[in-house]
């Protein structure tokens, strides 16, 4: 009895799992049975842990991306905090010059989105949205004035 319920369990979370991919508009890769992004197929180094390292202009804090997430690192305890959680695929992100805002790329499955996050007040306002795929959000001074450019 005690096996058929943990047989259920399992049935139902994997059942479950399945319904709870994530769907978007890039091809899937033939031969897997969840999505792959073609960049992770070909390069699988960069699907293997954290990307896009950003070091704090400020203080000992590092952003990174990891499992569509981005995360903030303190690099004296080691311990890091996610600080995004929608559903789409955040990436790429980089720190205001102050190190109070980031900018990062947000993938909806529909758009690609450019999030600008404040880090006191944890509201994000999406800046640009297109459907455009290779975006990079910096934060650039020109004659002594901060502004946000998309390389």
């Amino acid at each position: 009895m005690k096996n058929n319920f943990l047989l259920a369990v399992a049935f139902f979370f994997s059942a479950w799992a399945t319904q709870a991919q994530w769907t978007n508009r890039y091809p899937k890769v033939e031969g897997y049975g969840h999505h792959v992004y073609l960049e992770g197929y070909d390069f699988p180094v960069l699907n293997a842990g954290p990307l896009d390292p950003a070091p704090s202009p400020v203080n000992n804090m590092l952003l990174f991306s990891a499992k569509g997430w981005l995360w903030m690192l303190d690099t004296n305890s080691l311990e890091a905090e996610r600080i995004t959680s929608s559903a789409g695929m955040d990436s790429k992100p980089n720190w205001a010059p102050s190190g109070e805002k980031i900018v990062f790329v947000r993938d909806n499955s529909i758009n690609t989105q450019i999030v600008l996050l404040d880090l006191r007040s944890k509201q994000e306002i999406v800046l640009v949205d297109t459907d455009a795929v290779e975006l990079d959000p910096v934060f650039c001074t020109l004659r002594g004035v901060c502004l946000l450019c998309i390389v």
